[in-house]
């Protein structure tokens, strides 16, 4: 993303991209703590303000949604996907199922206990009609839930945020991880897959 303007957003695309009349798009703010939903219409007329290889997409400021982080859109996996936990120390790797998931976490059933003192990488793959999107992604516990055979966790995504100036910041790493799960995520709702 290049610029922001009072009713249109300028971004980068590849040259020959395909183009649609209509754009939804996702920008998190530079903290990392809210996303807001964008639909506009691509305007592909050249504009003294857009730099060579972008594109202007023009949008109403009334149809702009903030997303708050626990309304992400969530997907239920029935059957569970199976997932690969790593610790940040150096442990063996262990086993569990993802039973639903989200831009922003997932939950996660595993036969033993995990530490919520931990950082913990989640690696998985998500199968859809046209490919395979495999995943590794960081995450901390945020809840703990005994149950019959094991444990239920609630899992956020991130690591912990450096603290500057008594403000939390995100990378753009994490940012752009955010912003590439909910587009996972919303083509899984719209295909029905799970």
């Amino acid at each position: 993303m290049w610029q922001i303007t009072d009713n249109a957003v300028i971004v980068d695309i590849t040259v020959g991209a395909p183009m649609r009349k209509k754009i939804l798009g996702y920008i998190p703010t530079l903290d990392g703590s809210t996303v807001y939903e964008i639909e506009g219409t691509i305007n592909t007329e050249d504009h003294p303000d857009n730099m060579p290889n972008t594109i202007r997409i023009e949008i109403d400021p009334a149809n702009i949604t903030k997303l708050n982080r626990r309304l992400y859109p969530r997907i239920n996996f029935t059957p569970p996907i199976d997932v690969t936990i790593i610790s940040d120390k150096a442990t063996e790797p262990q086993t569990g199922r993802i039973t639903n998931f989200s831009a922003g976490g997932l939950r996660v059933e595993t036969s033993k206990e995990l530490s919520a003192e931990k950082i913990y990488t989640f690696e998985f793959t998500i199968e859809t009609e046209d490919e395979d999107h495999e995943l590794k992604l960081d995450g901390k516990i945020v809840y703990e839930i005994p149950a019959a055979q094991g444990f239920v966790y609630g899992i956020k995504f991130g690591k912990n945020k450096k603290e500057k100036l008594g403000k939390t910041e995100a990378s753009v790493q994490e940012l752009d991880r955010t912003v590439d799960l909910l587009e996972l995520v919303n083509k899984l709702l719209i295909r029905g897959v799970y």
